[in-house]
Parts: structure tokens; sequence; C-alpha cells
């Protein structure tokens, strides 16, 4: 695992939280495997589910 560097980790809890209705994924808003797929993929299963829990 990619180990977390400089503003990543000083910002990376902002790069996720939602803007209204707009939830950010990808692999740089990752809290695992950031800049690999698996982190990517893991970001657009986050994201699916605070959309998801936000419709009710």
């Amino acid at each position: 695992m990619k180990s977390c560097a400089g503003a990543w980790c000083a910002y990376g809890p902002e790069l996720r939280t939602p803007a209204g209705r707009v939830h950010w994924a990808g692999t740089e808003t990752a809290t695992r495997w950031n800049g690999y797929l698996e982190g990517a993929v893991t970001a657009g299963e986050r994201a699916a589910a605070e959309a998801l829990a936000q419709l009710g």
C-alpha cells in the first residue's frame, strides 16, 4: 500500500466531503490504496453508498 504524502494526508478528508448533491470519488479520495485502481473502486463504492443514504 502506498503511503500518504504531503497534502493528501492533511486534506484527504476534505476531498471526500460531499458538496450538496455531489459526492466525490476517485483514487485521490480513497482512504486506502490511494493512487491505485483498487482505491478508485473502493472510493466509488463509498460515494455510491453516501449518495444512496442521502436519498433515503
